[in-house]
């Protein structure tokens, strides 16, 4: 599943990181830039995985959870 990228339309903030900045935040898994995965796991993703994803370490990809092994 691809990510579904949030979008603003009509925004009234002075700044916004989505507008100005182009910043991608999944509105599935609510993954943003450093915690976005390979692929979208459909769900909302714990504050682990976030952590463990924006390391490296973990990736969601062809439908499965992937860990990379040191």
């Amino acid at each position: 599943m691809k990510h579904l990228y949030i979008t603003h339309k009509d925004c009234m903030k002075l700044h916004c990181a989505i507008c100005d900045g182009g910043l991608a935040v999944c509105g599935i898994c609510n993954g943003a830039e450093s915690s976005l995965t390979t692929d979208c796991c459909g769900r909302k993703i714990t504050s682990l995985e976030e952590n463990e994803i924006s390391n490296s370490i973990l990736d969601f990809k062809e439908n499965s959870w992937k860990r990379k092994l040191n």
